[in-house]
């Protein structure tokens, strides 16, 4: 399963436009990584909070897609709370931030650091 899988949009993890405009400039910006690891972690009131780092490590465990010719790498442990997921970056006033559009997201905290799924 570490294999570049293709499957529908349900079941994988994709980036919208700005998002892909967003990584791949941070990919550029760390000497041209591998590509974006996205995951989740035990966390706040909820139960989860997304994690995301730049890698040049494809592990084992991964599940790997590719969207906007970025390598997307997701733990399948992790797929259950993620697939589906589009990776946005927005703008709030004068902030800038990673948005994670997941429709699998049935509860989050008030301060939105933490989710819960279906």
């Amino acid at each position: 399963m570490s294999d570049t899988v293709k499957k529908n949009k349900a079941s994988t993890v994709t980036f919208s436009d700005a998002g892909a405009t967003y990584f791949k400039t941070q990919l550029e910006k760390s000497n041209h990584m591998l590509g974006v690891r996205f995951g989740v972690k035990d966390s706040g009131c909820n139960a989860k909070k997304y994690v995301v780092n730049l890698t040049n490590e494809k592990l084992e465990d991964d599940v790997a897609f590719k969207d906007h010719g970025i390598e997307i790498l997701v733990n399948k442990n992790d797929l259950l709370y993620l697939a589906g997921t589009e990776i946005d970056y927005i703008r709030e006033g004068l902030n800038k931030m990673v948005k994670f559009n997941n429709p699998n997201v049935t509860t989050a905290c008030g301060c939105g650091e933490s989710f819960d799924i279906k």
